[in-house]
């Protein structure tokens, strides 16, 4: 499923959130009450702001720079700048980039992979990954998170970990063992660790409530009134996009599991990791 769900040309997720639901943040919201009622789409976006306040609770004192890896559309790098942090957000879509100020220094945008990135002579007290860590490979990111972070600096995972062994729906994900046998290579060591699967569970079920009631229904809908109506030229688009709307049925088929809470539940735990870097 990487080749799907990894394509950033496709970008279903930045259409979806951005576009459709008007959301400012794309990452999952944190509940207080994960058996809160009546979730509607201000109380998701109450959510994500809670999850960026209680993510930058956990920061360590004495952090003062902070590298964002993956920041999406920047909803957690300019709130830590607004707190006084310096922020240097990084992302490899220029989509990402759009939501960024050029003429603000802080937070700085950069368009780039952590594999490429090039900063010379530029170090960090902390990396933060927001729901990145699972887009590169372990060792991949924390070649850089060692080149980048300073002696007794702190890598900071807030995402997804694979908590069994490796399935098709969650293969995207890497295994927390995994992740922390290998930090410990990089001489990274972990300092704390909270896990908030139940505190971000509602996301979950208001997302797949979204694709299986409004989203899917919509298309099948938009789907028949052409097929329909447009007989000829619909025959004629499939024969020519037929590849892109399996393609597409593919991506909803596994969001669908994905977003399962009882299939989700029993392999993966949304877990924020902090590791010290030896000084």
């Amino acid at each position: 499923m990487k080749e799907y769900v990894h394509d950033s040309e496709l970008n279903l997720e930045l259409q979806l959130m951005t576009e459709v639901m008007k959301l400012k943040s794309l990452h999952y919201g944190y509940w207080d009450d994960p058996n809160q009622e009546d979730i509607d789409l201000e109380v998701v976006k109450d959510a994500q702001h809670q999850y960026t306040v209680r993510l930058h609770e956990l920061i360590p004192e004495g952090v003062s720079s902070v590298l964002d890896v993956g920041c999406g559309i920047g909803d957690n790098a300019r709130y830590l700048a607004s707190k006084g942090l310096s922020v240097t957000a990084l992302s490899p879509d220029d989509n990402h980039g759009k939501f960024f100020d050029p003429s603000i220094d802080n937070p700085h945008f950069i368009q780039s992979t952590i594999e490429a990135l090039e900063i010379e002579g530029q170090t960090f007290d902390m990396v933060l990954m927001s729901e990145s860590q699972n887009y590169f490979g372990i060792h991949d990111g924390l070649r850089q998170v060692k080149r980048y972070l300073k002696p007794g600096g702190y890598l900071f995972i807030s995402g997804n970990f694979l908590q069994t062994n490796s399935t098709e729906v969650y293969d995207t994900i890497h295994k927390e063992s995994d992740y922390i046998a290998a930090a410990k290579e990089y001489g990274l060591e972990v300092v704390n660790r909270v896990d908030i699967t139940q505190n971000v569970l509602p996301t979950l079920n208001y997302t797949k409530g979204l694709l299986s009631g409004m989203l899917v229904p919509a298309l099948t809908i938009i789907t028949d009134y052409l097929a329909r109506e447009m007989p000829k030229r619909t025959k004629l688009a499939k024969m020519f996009l037929g590849g892109q709307t399996k393609r597409v049925g593919k991506i909803l088929d596994y969001y669908d599991q994905f977003l399962d809470e009882k299939n989700y539940t029993e392999h993966v735990n949304y877990v924020r990791l902090i590791f010290q870097m030896k000084k």
